[in-house]
């Protein structure tokens, strides 16, 4: 399971992404495309949220050959 913080703290725009200016929550979506990318077939992998003071899951895991573009549709979905 992966937790992405969505706090307004990830949307500072302090790192850079291909060169540009990118908050910190797109720095994190991308690296997360690139790991699923290289995750061996049989691998599960979820996301989760985290604000506030708790994490609630968005989706379970699930194997990642098989619900690739699932999961980058809903990776890209996390804001």
């Amino acid at each position: 399971m992966v937790t992405f913080d969505i706090t307004q703290s990830m949307d500072v725009e302090d790192v850079e992404l291909a060169g540009r200016p990118a908050s910190r929550l797109a720095l994190a979506r991308a690296a997360m495309r690139e790991s699923l990318r290289r995750l061996p077939c049989g691998s599960r992998i979820g996301w989760s949220v985290f604000a506030d003071y708790r994490a609630v899951p968005l989706m379970l895991p699930v194997e990642v050959c098989g619900h690739y573009e699932e999961l980058l549709a809903s990776l890209d979905a996390i804001d």
